[in-house]
């Protein structure tokens, strides 16, 4: 009760006593150069404040923050009647003298939604490790690199929202090579270390119940491992009571990944169905409308489909299994089961779990993945173990060991891969 009264009598002497009541103000002075002062002169010459009670603003007197704060509540209360400019100054005002607005119980709320209008987030990765096929460094990965990504989500109004992602990247090798300039192309130089930068964009608009997205992003399905990928083109969400049906068609834009070709035009539907509160199904059909892109000595992939499974078992066991096949002549089937026991949480430091996995694609197994940074490759049977711990808030441990038989139609040919990889997230 105290502490409402206290902000009570702070309001009234903030909207109506305005002037010498706060004249002995212990607090600091705003400098006698301050922009403060002639934003607030325009102010009063716009009537939209009037300074002291007097009627007069006393620019020629040094006067504390507290005051200034004062000043800039009344202008704030008369902000409907202000053009877009005087708005404006009205704003910079108030972001300036934030701190005492808020100590004198008066809200920046018209500053607190342009704040919270874009949401900013990301990570840095670092990473090590080693990767050898037959005792030999295995090139294909991406082992040792470091990695920042930044998202941004904003509000553009109540039914559209924008999205980008920025990624850079140093010392990311695959095939031999690294990656460098905009847009990953490839340095022919495989000893000299490059960065990458990649850059989605994309807005999604409701349509009703309906959520159409439009741009550049990334688009995976069955943990990546089956379809995942950055993608050119439209997503359409249609729900259906619990169901939730996604239907899109895309242009592939990174060139080599499995066996789609760069520009290639995608289609297709996702059903995901919940049949529990512990337990979903996710259903994949999809196509590709350059046939001929596809073509390989061994079989044609134009068409594909994946079931997911995602069940928590118990309190502490969670189980994730996916099965795809393709159309192609041989090797058209694919494998993905991982079984996690317990949780790490990045918001909750000291949460950890540990997980096996089991992977077992055939060369024509999917048509595209990027199963972890080139952990798994078509045409591999493989194991891992692995566990990840949260060493502080917003900062994740991963560490797992992953032994790999290659089929004579994989990308290793039939050899043994040993993986090893341990890498620290730092979120932000």
């Amino acid at each position: 009760m105290k502490k409402s009264l206290v902000i009570t009598l702070a309001l009234v002497f903030v909207l109506g006593l305005a002037g010498t009541a706060f004249a002995a103000n212990p607090f600091s002075d705003v400098p006698a150069k301050s922009w403060a002062y002639d934003a607030v002169a325009k102010l009063q010459k716009a009537g939209i404040i009037d300074g002291y009670n007097d009627g007069s603003f006393k620019g020629d007197k040094t006067i504390t923050r507290y005051e200034m704060a004062i000043i800039v509540a009344k202008a704030m209360a008369k902000e409907d009647k202000a053009n877009a400019e005087d708005k404006a100054i009205i704003d910079k005002l108030a972001a300036e003298f934030k701190s005492e607005l808020d100590n004198l119980g008066v809200r920046v709320a018209a500053l607190e939604a342009k704040s919270d209008n874009v949401k900013w987030s990301g990570f840095f990765r670092a990473r090590t490790g080693s990767d050898t096929v037959n005792g030999a460094e295995f090139h294909n990965s991406a082992t040792k690199y470091y990695l920042l990504t930044v998202n941004a989500d904003a509000k553009v109004n109540d039914t559209t929202n924008a999205h980008f992602v920025s990624e850079t990247r140093y010392g990311y090798t695959v095939n031999g090579q690294n990656w460098a300039g905009v847009g990953g192309t490839h340095n022919d130089d495989a000893q000299q270390d490059g960065a990458a930068n990649f850059f989605r964009a994309w807005v999604d608009t409701k349509l009703g119940d309906t959520t159409l997205t439009t741009g550049r992003r990334w688009a995976g399905y069955a943990d990546n491992t089956f379809v995942g990928t950055e993608q050119d083109g439209v997503w359409v969400d249609l729900p259906a009571g619990d169901i939730t049906a996604s239907l899109f068609y895309t242009k592939n834009t990174d060139e080599g990944d499995g066996y789609l070709n760069n520009n290639n035009n995608l289609y297709g539907i996702n059903l995901n169905v919940p049949l529990s509160k512990t337990t979903s199904l996710s259903l994949l059909y999809g196509g590709n409308k350059d046939k001929d892109a596809t073509d390989s000595e061994n079989g044609v992939m134009d068409s594909w489909g994946e079931i997911t499974l995602n069940a928590k078992l118990t309190q502490d066991f969670n189980l994730a299994a996916d099965f795809g096949k393709t159309n192609a002549n041989v090797d058209n089937k694919h494998t993905n089961i991982q079984l996690t026991y317990k949780a790490a949480d990045v918001n909750n430091p000291q949460t950890w779990d540990v997980f096996v996995r089991y992977f077992n694609s055939g060369a024509y197994g999917a048509p595209i993945g990027d199963t972890e940074w080139n952990a798994y490759l078509p045409g591999t049977k493989a194991w891992t173990v692995g566990f990840d711990y949260a060493v502080a808030k917003n900062v994740m441990w991963e560490t797992l060991y992953s032994h790999q038989d290659g089929t004579d139609l994989g990308a290793f040919n039939g050899q043994t891969r040993k993986l090893v990889r341990t890498q620290f997230d730092f979120n932000f």
